[in-house]
């Protein structure tokens, strides 16, 4: 049996960004999640105190419990982003007015720690730089039976004298598939 479409589930915890002791266990995301990244000065600027990682699975085995897993469609092309609206339209408000640089940063850690990059509205974190512990192909989520899965870390870094006037924001995850 095999399922002709991803089967993605997200998770989220919250992590020092200091010491890289988790704050808060997986928590399962929905459309109403909220993710508490701790206050920043924006007269001193400075970095988030709290990472943001999202686990994100295709395919994931505990759904299937005591049954036997199909297979899912591959999830590819995946990439991740942040937009200052639901609809995902507009990312004005989550960069710098007069350098357009974004305030999120995030990296994928699931194989390697690369460095944090800023993301945006168009400015993703490109499937180049997402891979998933299962294959070894960039961009590729896969369905095969057990399931495959990407970590995300996200953090908020504010510039000294900045205020920015954003108080909610929405992750994007998309994907493409066959």
């Amino acid at each position: 049996m095999s399922i002709n479409h991803p089967m993605i589930t997200l998770y989220s915890r919250a992590i020092d960004n200091i010491t890289n002791q988790e704050i808060e266990g997986l928590q399962i995301v929905n459309r109403n999640s909220n993710f508490n990244f701790g206050k920043i000065n924006g007269i001193s600027g400075g970095e988030s105190p709290v990472i943001i990682e999202f686990d994100i699975w295709n395919n994931e085995s505990n759904i299937f419990a005591g049954i036997s897993v199909p297979s899912a469609a591959d999830a590819t092309n995946c990439r991740f982003t942040v937009w200052d609206d639901a609809n995902c339209t507009s990312s004005v408000n989550v960069q710098d007015p007069q350098t357009y640089t974004p305030y999120v940063r995030a990296r994928c850690i699931s194989q390697e720690k690369n460095d944090f990059q800023p993301i945006a509205g168009v400015r993703y974190l490109p499937a180049e730089k997402i891979f998933g512990t299962v294959s070894s192909t960039p961009g590729l989520l896969s369905g095969q039976s057990g399931g495959d899965h990407i970590k995300i870390q996200t953090k908020i870094v504010i510039p000294q004298y900045h205020v920015p006037s954003f108080k909610n924001f929405v992750f994007e995850f998309s994907y493409d598939y066959i």
